[in-house]
């Protein structure tokens, strides 16, 4: 088994307990990732809204 180095990140949605090693996330589909605020959603919880994006429907 190979390990890789990197941090391991948590779903954004707060009930959700799924946490993914960063760099083997980055390939799965369906995971939704906000980058400038280092935040993820996990495939299961990719229809919700990042802060950045409720900031943004609010204001239009």
């Amino acid at each position: 088994m190979l390990w890789l180095k990197g941090a391991a990140l948590g779903c954004y949605a707060k009930s959700c307990r799924k946490c993914f090693h960063a760099p083997c996330a980055a390939p799965i589909p369906g995971c939704r990732w906000d980058t400038e605020n280092f935040l993820m959603l996990c495939p299961t919880h990719a229809s919700l809204k990042f802060p950045k994006e409720r900031s943004k429907s609010k204001k239009s």
